[in-house]
């Protein structure tokens, strides 16, 4: 079923829980020998591409490239870049994933007035540390959400995600952050820039119908759903809304 369009395929897709996803591995490796074009797209800003890149190795995916993982932290900096020639001072919370970004970007990262502030997350923050994202906050800086999970899974035990830290910011604060998480048409839209391939030539893979697949959709991006254990009836999936094609997993991919 593979074609020789780009792909842009879901981390969660590939790996959940440092355990590979069934046909995960098999689907890279036609990748590569096939030589077709594709980005590993991740919310994951905290870690840097070469830690997912370990990860995926531990989990035996092996063959992956720095050039084809794709974080959210990217597409926020190259769409300010884009929007706001002016911009040069940030500053951030999150590891060390999202400080490696700005900075090879030419940012100066600086805890006075910055212009835009990135919020990733960092289970480690003190409340005084929070406080000072929100002094900056209110004194003009512009709040940037680059993991927008409500809830995120940590060893299989349901954690507060960044999604809902952003959300506490924006409520004390009293501002809007841009938000370029997972489920996101722009997160997609600058990801696609590194592929050779227009939107409707490009390929989305993902297992989570709202935040892969809905936005693909209105991208007008062929889909492809790994629905998993996802209950399809109460992820809104109709006659008139659904992806083009649900697979039970990656090896449909290859047949």
């Amino acid at each position: 079923m593979l074609t020789s369009k780009g792909y842009i395929i879901q981390l969660e897709a590939l790996m959940q829980q440092k355990q590979a996803m069934p046909g995960a591995k098999e689907l890279i490796h036609a990748f590569q020998m096939e030589n077709i074009s594709y980005l590993i797209l991740t919310e994951r800003s905290s870690v840097t591409a070469d830690e997912i890149l370990n990860q995926l190795e531990h989990c035996g995916i092996y063959g992956v490239r720095k050039e084809n993982i794709y974080t959210s932290t990217m597409a926020a900096v190259e769409y300010i870049v884009t929007h706001d020639k002016k911009a040069i001072d940030v500053d951030y919370i999150g590891g060390k994933g999202i400080r490696q970004v700005l900075t090879d970007t030419g940012f100066h990262i600086t805890h006075h007035h910055p212009q835009y502030f990135f919020v990733g997350m960092d289970s480690n923050l003190s409340y005084d540390e929070y406080q000072d994202v929100f002094t900056q906050l209110r004194k003009g800086s512009q709040l940037v959400s680059v993991d927008h999970r409500r809830i995120q899974m940590v060893d299989q035990v349901e954690k507060i995600g960044n999604g809902t830290i952003v959300r506490m910011l924006e409520y004390a604060a009293g501002v809007k952050a841009m938000n370029f998480g997972c489920g996101t048409r722009i997160l997609l839209k600058f990801a696609s820039k590194h592929l050779p391939y227009s939107l409707s030539e490009t390929i989305m893979i993902g297992n989570r119908f709202k935040k892969d697949i809905v936005p693909a959709l209105q991208l007008g991006m062929l889909t492809f759903y790994v629905a998993g254990s996802e209950e399809m009836m109460k992820q809104g999936i109709n006659d008139e809304f659904h992806p083009d094609y649900i697979l039970d997993d990656l090896t449909g991919l290859l047949r």
